[in-house]
């Protein structure tokens, strides 16, 4: 079977090699080295009497975890790392090697994790934490922290950010980043150790505190005696084309406690570090190995584990050789690609279901949606004393999307640890409808003329509603809201059209938009309450079959519906 991965370290562990069908290229993997566990050292927490006295990690999470049997808990690790460059850059194999240059570096992990051993499911997310703004974010925790805990999984947040790092050390709790009462600590010495000399070091750090983590004897380890089987690299937006580089380059990474020696290799036994991969909400394409940018658009680098839709990737096929291991040994990836990301980020693919490799655009979400808005305030209002307003208002010209991104991907990300922990198959590929020319003319937000096929009540399979189309896009993962809409919701939030400007680019690329129906249209949909009620629990339903949606969102979504006060009862 034809496989759109063109990466050999997919199909074999450094051994196996195979021909690209299309491109006639040869490539050879070869060995990863051994990877060093690094130093730890937990970091005290006290809640303290005030600002001044407390003493907790920066990104703190602001609810107390332990009604969920969760606690959270800070480590310092610290420990050696190399540079890297390309093995043959001119051709663009991702395949790194080490380039003499090294360095010390200490960073910290941030973990949230089960109080109990018994209650860990043996999962953990490893998040490469989001440091567009300088300092650290954690989009997937918190987006799908509700199913995490509910799984009884484990998330580890991980600091590779330089710029990260040096916040925490220098600026956090400084008089220009003042935490008045009632917001996170200003204890200045507790990052004062903190030292990422350079991004380079990304690669080295995230293998490190994996395998940290998978070293369960390690009296260092924060999850010792947890038995920690499965590692899955995570990253939303900016973190997205680091996880691609992580994949296509560092796949498969081996422990210095469970290295891969002949004789476990010769019995396809070997335990990567890594075991798959989440690519949420990420551009078209990679990050560079020195982490200062990323890779041209049409780089085979930005592709090599098919993650990207750009030309010359499209029609890249391998072959896996007869003696290779078998699929379930191999590790899995999928990217999560919201309404907003398909077109702002031109990133697409029209493929059919490869075994190791799951593609999901989800119609109607957005990549900043009203409910990520206002979480963000709160988050704001914890970490630095910023007054949540509750208020959200959106520059854009439409109010932001109220569709929760969170509930797809929660429950993708569910079962992508399903399938590696326990090989059970998820739901296929699945894709929006879309229209126009990806290689057409941009415009002034850098966006191709394509655009959503929406509901138009024409022949629609969609949602059943045969002459009476919803407004909303066609295709993809369908969320509930989408079965039984209350407005179109879209990818964008929509700016007019004339000189570049910053909100022009939020609101045209990430800020996504509703427009509510009337309420004229609400009649002629549902008539009542009640209807739309039995409509959304029927969505729903049919969102959970498909594979799409998990109970603890089920729930938190339905009492919404039933809040919803804009129909008669």
């Amino acid at each position: 079977m034809a496989i759109y991965l063109s990466r050999c370290f997919f199909w074999s562990r450094c051994r196996a090699q195979f021909i690209f069908a299309v491109l006639g290229v040869l490539l050879m993997c070869t060995a990863h080295a051994t990877v060093p566990i690094p130093s730890a050292q937990i970091q005290p927490t006290s809640a303290g009497t005030g600002p001044e006295d407390r003493d907790v990690p920066f990104l703190a999470w602001y609810e107390d975890l332990t009604p969920q049997g969760y606690l959270e808990e800070e480590v310092l690790i610290s420990g050696t790392a190399n540079e890297y460059d390309y093995v043959d850059d001119l051709n663009q194999s991702p395949e790194p090697v080490a380039s003499g240059a090294s360095g010390s570096y200490t960073t910290r992990m941030l973990i949230r994790r089960p109080i109990e051993p018994a209650d860990f499911n043996g999962v953990v997310h490893l998040e490469i934490l989001n440091a567009t703004a300088n300092y650290d974010g954690s989009p997937m925790w918190d987006l799908t922290h509700r199913s995490m805990m509910a799984d009884g999984a484990a998330w580890v947040g991980v600091t590779y950010s330089d710029n990260a790092a040096d916040f925490m050390r220098d600026s956090w709790g400084a008089d220009s980043w003042p935490a008045p009462s009632g917001a996170q600590p200003r204890n200045r010495s507790r990052y004062a150790s903190l030292n990422v000399p350079t991004r380079k070091y990304t690669w080295d750090i995230l293998n490190q505190a994996a395998a940290l983590l998978k070293a369960d004897t390690n009296t260092d380890n924060p999850m010792n005696g947890f038995g920690v089987d499965v590692i899955i690299a995570t990253g939303y937006s900016q973190s997205a084309a680091y996880v691609t580089t992580f994949a296509n380059s560092f796949y498969p990474s081996y422990s210095a406690a469970a290295p891969c020696t002949a004789e476990l290799e010769a019995t396809d036994s070997c335990e990567p570090i890594v075991d798959g991969y989440i690519n949420a909400a990420g551009g078209p394409v990679a990050r560079l190995l020195n982490g200062a940018g990323s890779y041209p658009l049409g780089d085979r680098r930005n592709c090599e584990n098919a993650l990207n839709r750009e030309a010359g990737c499209l029609e890249t096929f391998v072959e896996p050789l007869a003696s290779g291991p078998s699929e379930h040994n191999l590790p899995k990836i999928v990217r999560f690609t919201t309404e907003s990301d398909i077109k702002a980020a031109r990133v697409r693919q029209t493929m059919v279901d490869q075994p190791l490799l799951r593609i999901y655009e989800a119609a109607g979400t957005s990549h900043v949606t009203y409910w990520m808005s206002l979480q963000g305030q709160v988050i704001g209002e914890y970490q630095f004393g910023i007054p949540a307003t509750g208020n959200v208002d959106s520059p854009c010209t439409l109010p932001f999307n109220p569709l929760r991104t969170s509930v797809p991907l929660s429950a993708i990300q569910h079962r992508l640890a399903r399938w590696i922990q326990f090989d059970e198959t998820p739901p296929d590929s699945s894709y929006m409808q879309v229209e126009g020319d990806w290689d057409g003319p941009v415009d002034s937000y850098f966006n191709p003329p394509v655009s959503w096929v929406r509901d138009d009540g024409d022949n629609d399979s969609t949602d059943g509603d045969d002459g009476v189309g919803d407004g909303n896009a066609l295709g993809g993962v369908r969320p509930a809201a989408i079965g039984a809409p209350l407005g179109n919701y879209y990818g964008f939030g929509f700016y007019p059209e004339g000189p570049l400007s910053l909100n022009g680019i939020y609101c045209n690329s990430i800020y996504g938009g509703f427009e509510a129906y009337t309420a004229e249209e609400l009649q002629e949909r549902y008539f009542n309450k009640p209807t739309y009620l039995a409509s959304f629990w029927w969505s729903m339903f049919v969102s959970w079959i498909d594979g799409f949606l998990l109970l603890p969102d089920a729930m938190l979504i339905y009492d919404e519906a039933k809040a919803y006060d804009g129909l008669p009862d």
